[in-house]
């Protein structure tokens, strides 16, 4: 998490939005930045009113708590001495537990969260930015985690004499980096508001669906220490790094079982149930993956080279899932989301061991869930 103090930023964060936020009218010409707020903030012409209620654009504070676990695995596969071996690792940040506070105006809300009680990982850093409007959501998130990784090193063939497992965890910490970012786009413009549940500023009057077409891109990396015994048992192969963009199409459906209008022209009497599913198949269409090899000095005990070994991958099939439900009555609004990110890589690296050349196989995924809790009131 950052390294600034919380009490500090988050008046920082209150006192920009204040400035920002400033109504278009107390200026003769208002800026490019008010100029921007006040059309993301303003209603949507093209939804239907039938379907989607819109109330205008109102001051307010939201507490959130997130759950929330990110990790990397790995298998890599190769013979040694004509014997087949395995070696399985797994990079998993714990159970992330956080709150946060947030403040914001109409569809923008400003703030910060950070991690209570005992901290998911030795080392832990990330950010987030997420975006959702009437057809439109924006994702982007960063995480650096360190923490032992577990293993299992399985050599002969199972059930027969030669047969060997052996289990154990990292004594020097793993790394794990990755950057994830999403852009969803809803073909439904007129009666379907995407963010209707997960952001509340809109609300969806009536159920309905749109198609989506979404684009995705991650960057990855999982590094184990070089002076580790299990990178040596792979023939110091202790990086792995990749790069995917990916594109797909879904589908996304907002359920209504309950909805009541509100009386006059305020929010009072304002009452919605909504449930929000979401599946994107995705196709990976560009894909780069690399394995580093580091040698390690007999004499300094360093790793003092290193080789640079692309992958050869293929096509594959990935995937995002997000599902959400929320209630709002008056001028409160709560919510429950939760989403699944899974990215996976495969390849052969040629590694020459003991002058001769070996295939070394590797399969691994990227995964992150998360779930949230929102509770927000207007003003």
């Amino acid at each position: 998490m950052p390294t600034f103090r919380f009490r500090v930023l988050f008046p920082a964060l209150i006192s920009a939005a204040l400035f920002l936020f400033q109504p278009a009218a107390a200026q003769e010409r208002p800026g490019l930045i008010r100029r921007i707020i006040t059309r993301v903030t303003s209603p949507s012409p093209r939804l239907d009113s039938a379907y989607v209620f819109q109330p205008r654009p109102r001051w307010s504070v939201m507490l959130t708590n997130d759950l929330r676990r990110t990790g990397v695995s790995q298998t890599n596969q190769f013979e040694t001495g004509g014997v087949p071996t395995s070696l399985s690792s797994e990079l998993w940040e714990r159970l992330y537990k956080g709150v946060g506070l947030y403040a914001g105006y109409g569809s923008i809300t400003l703030g910060m969260s950070r991690e209570v009680g005992r901290k998911s990982a030795e080392y832990n850093k990330s950010f987030s930015f997420n975006y959702q409007g009437a057809g439109l959501g924006a994702y982007v998130a960063y995480y650096d985690i360190r923490q032992p990784l577990s293993y299992t090193l399985a050599s002969g063939e199972p059930g027969t004499a030669d047969w060997n497992e052996l289990s154990g965890s990292s004594g020097y910490p793993g790394r794990m980096k990755m950057i994830l970012a999403e852009g969803l786009y809803s073909f439904n413009r007129s009666t379907f508001s995407y963010g209707s549940v997960y952001k509340g500023s809109k609300i969806q009057r009536r159920s309905a669906g749109s198609w989506m077409a979404g684009v995705k891109f991650l960057q990855g990396e999982v590094t184990v220490d070089p002076r580790e015994p299990i990178s040596g048992l792979v023939y110091g192969l202790s990086r792995q790094g990749t790069v995917q963009g990916s594109v797909g199409a879904g589908y996304s459906y907002n359920f209504v079982p309950y909805h009541r209008d509100p009386q006059g022209s305020d929010i009072r009497g304002l009452r919605n149930l909504a449930i929000n599913l979401t599946a994107l198949p995705l196709l990976t269409l560009y894909d780069r993956h690399v394995s580093t090899r580091y040698v390690v000095d007999p004499v300094t005990g360093e790793a003092s080279s290193k080789e640079m070994h692309p992958l050869q991958s293929s096509l594959r099939l990935n995937f995002v899932t997000r599902t959400g439900i929320s209630y709002i009555w008056d001028r409160y609004y709560l919510s429950l989301a939760g989403d699944y990110n899974l990215f996976s890589f495969r390849g052969t690296t040629k590694v020459i061991g003991s002058g001769a050349a070996v295939d070394v196989k590797t399969a691994g995924r990227f995964s992150k869930w998360s779930t949230v809790l929102r509770f927000s009131v207007k003003f």
